[in-house]
């Protein structure tokens, strides 16, 4: 958890928006759309090199000064990829929507 707080802070003074994602909706209904639904949904992972868990595994070498300066430990950022250690991903999100009747 202790590890999870300082990814989200190295990430976001990286430019990492954790609010894009779950203003999906928003951003579509300018552009025409209706009908918009967001699904949002956050998947338990394993960790590893592949898949969602390779993204976290990774993202902590672009964010190795930013970690750093949070003091996170090689050892927590090792953890991102042993797979017998789980976590939770940020948000992912499914859009639905239809184009408005001309």
């Amino acid at each position: 958890m202790r590890f999870g707080i300082k990814f989200h802070q190295a990430a976001a003074q990286t430019g990492w928006s954790f609010d894009w994602t779950p203003s999906l909706g928003v951003r579509f209904e300018p552009l025409g759309l209706v009908d918009v639904r967001i699904e949002l949904f956050r998947e338990y992972v394993s960790g590893s090199d592949v898949g969602f868990g390779g993204v976290i595994s990774t993202s902590p070498k672009l964010l190795h000064d930013r970690l750093i300066e949070a003091d996170a430990t090689y050892e927590e950022v090792a953890t991102t990829r042993e797979p017998d250690k789980r976590f939770l991903t940020m948000a992912n999100g499914i859009v639905c929507k239809r184009r408005a009747e001309i």
